[in-house]
């Protein structure tokens, strides 16, 4: 799986995961409170889920068991749901002041990975929302956006976590 960010002026609010294996491109739009879903050459605009949150932010795409999750930071939760739109339950909720941004997978550890902007933390929870644990807190650098290939790692390492 690859992240990108869709670099047009008129996508501003919006935060894309592409990957080949889904068939297609998925994202959520803050604008709209939706996570929507199209093909590569921009057909199939599909609407996965309307009312997705306050202010959806990062997704991440768990293709083994056809499941995205996302954070609301309006709410200050962690969703999943299918990737069919069906059974959102919350897997988290992040606390007062929180500003959870970006998600991560690493389904090989059972791990959840997200970015929480106003406390500047990563931090990690159980894909099941239990067992949270803060990995890093950097005031300076704010972590927003994460990427668990070697891009990710490395940056880690650069800062000393």
């Amino acid at each position: 799986m690859v992240k990108i960010l869709i670099p047009a002026l008129f996508l501003l609010n919006l935060m894309a995961v592409m990957t080949c294996r889904a068939g297609g491109i998925y994202w959520t739009n803050r604008g709209a409170a939706l996570l929507q879903r199209s093909l590569y050459d921009g057909t199939g605009l599909t609407t996965v889920l309307n009312n997705a949150g306050t202010n959806v932010r990062g997704i991440a795409l768990d293709l083994l068991n056809n499941r995205i999750y996302y954070a609301d930071n309006g709410a200050d939760i962690l969703y999943r749901l299918n990737l069919d739109g069906t059974e959102r339950s919350m897997v988290f909720q992040t606390g007062p002041s929180s500003f959870p941004a970006d998600l991560e997978l690493d389904l090989s550890a059972g791990h959840l990975y997200y970015c929480d902007q106003s406390k500047a933390q990563l931090r990690r929870i159980n894909v099941d929302g239990t067992a949270p644990l803060n990995l890093a807190t950097d005031p300076v650098h704010q972590p927003s956006d994460l990427s668990n290939r070697p891009r990710f790692r490395s940056r880690i390492e650069q800062i000393g976590f």
